[in-house]
């Protein structure tokens, strides 16, 4: 992201992860962040699930470079801004939580959700009036579709093992089947693997 012009928003998502992880870590604030994003019953989300979400902007990054998604939101995270991080045109000092805030009112974050999170249905930051939101982040994957996407996300991080001569496939594979790999819950309950 740095080569095509983008450091600004690439400081701005690090100060607003920072500020997320710490409110993460206490049940409290991680309710009201969950909330703050994703409206009514998100609190009832994973950590796990919430931090997948976050994602969703940078989702076909590999694949398209910056894409029109990606631009529309660093320009809602920068404001437009060419200054550094935390020092913005109008002299105020911005924080993590400022850079949070305004990704969770970035207007395509909620769209991008409930597109990509076929589980349920998030209201976002503004209060639905006519549908009640069910926003479930921690759904296993179903079927063969699901699945398949988790091992082959999993599957290229750990090199292919030969056993006596004869691949075994990756050794995530191996140590998923021996039950020696310690997989995250989140990943778990979500590819029916049993940890």
């Amino acid at each position: 992201m740095l080569h095509y012009g983008l450091k600004n928003c690439t400081e701005r998502v690090k100060l607003a992860v920072d500020y997320i992880d710490g409110q993460l870590s206490q049940p409290g604030t991680a309710a009201k962040l969950k909330q703050r994003y994703l409206g009514r019953t998100a609190e009832r989300g994973s950590n796990g699930g919430f931090a997948e979400i976050l994602q969703y902007p940078f989702y076909s990054w590999q694949a398209a470079g910056v894409d029109d998604n990606l631009r529309s939101f660093c320009d809602h995270l920068t404001n437009g801004s060419d200054q550094p991080a935390g020092e913005e045109e109008d002299g105020a000092r911005r924080t993590g939580k400022f850079y949070s805030d305004r990704w969770a009112t970035w207007p395509r974050f909620i769209g991008l959700v409930n597109e990509y999170n076929p589980f349920g249905y998030c209201e976002g930051p503004a209060r639905n009036g006519t549908v009640l939101p069910d926003c479930r982040l921690d759904e296993r994957f179903a079927g063969v579709l699901g699945i398949s996407w988790a091992w082959q996300l999993v599957t290229p991080l750990l090199p292919s093992v030969e056993i006596c001569g004869t691949d075994h496939g990756s050794l995530t594979q191996v140590l998923f089947g021996m039950g020696l790999l310690p997989v995250d819950q989140h990943w778990a309950a979500r590819t029916g693997i049993q940890v």
